[in-house]
């Protein structure tokens, strides 16, 4: 497995994965939920790099043809839909991921999946109540910097393809680090390792957005506003 970077491979022998034998045994998205099992940093981009490790493609191309296709894999091992040692899905649900990805690729070919709202870039927003400000710094690879006050937080998110009927889009985070200073809110706590969901309602110009706590829309905070240079 030469051809991963030494961070990467760290982090696969970290989750007893050290030969490429072991690698095509478990499979790509096995193999990266074994890793983020041990390691919630790893992000997408890795998983990327072990399919191409297994087709001998670049990851950029795997990431580019292949991204739902695994990501399916991923949310069926992740609900323990996966019921094979091996890494496949059942019989059934595979035709029902294909399914999906063949509906998903018909939207991508149409266009429409050019208005599919994107996060990369810096969100901030500032309370009225106390005029703190937060910043958001969301990454193409997945990871996540926020800034509360003198809280700083290192997370990872993953952001549903298809928004809820009422138009939010269900967002999944994971806390990877945090220094446990005080945020906005008064609170002073060290959230590693949390997990929790929130959902985005973007404005018409995806320039803005809520993030709500739960998806009919309660406990929301914002507009977040998207800087742009």
């Amino acid at each position: 497995m030469s051809n991963l970077g030494p961070k990467s491979q760290q982090m696969l022998q970290r989750a007893g994965i050290s030969t490429l034998a072991q690698l095509r045994k478990l499979g790509a998205v096995r193999a990266y939920a074994q890793v983020k099992r041990c390691d919630a940093r790893a992000s997408l981009n890795l998983l990327w790099a072990l399919a191409g490790v297994l087709s001998n493609r670049p990851w950029q191309d795997v990431a580019r043809h292949d991204r739902l296709r695994l990501l399916l894999q991923l949310e069926a091992i992740e609900k323990g839909e996966d019921r094979r040692g091996g890494g496949s899905m059942p019989r059934d649900r595979v035709r029902r991921a294909g399914a999906a990805a063949l509906l998903l690729a018909a939207v991508m070919s149409t266009g429409a999946f050019a208005q599919q709202p994107s996060l990369a870039g810096t969100w901030t927003w500032t309370r009225k109540s106390n005029a703190c400000a937060e910043e958001y710094v969301f990454r193409d690879d997945g990871t996540l910097s926020t800034s509360s006050r003198d809280a700083r937080t290192e997370s990872t998110y993953l952001m549903a393809w298809a928004p809820e009927t009422n138009g939010r889009y269900k967002l999944a985070l994971t806390v990877v680090k945090d220094n446990g200073a005080r945020d906005c809110r008064d609170v002073a706590e060290d959230r590693s390792g949390r997990r929790s969901v929130v959902y985005l309602l973007f404005g018409g110009s995806r320039q803005t957005m809520i993030l709500c706590n739960s998806l009919d829309g309660v406990d929301c905070v914002g507009p977040l506003r998207r800087n742009v240079r």
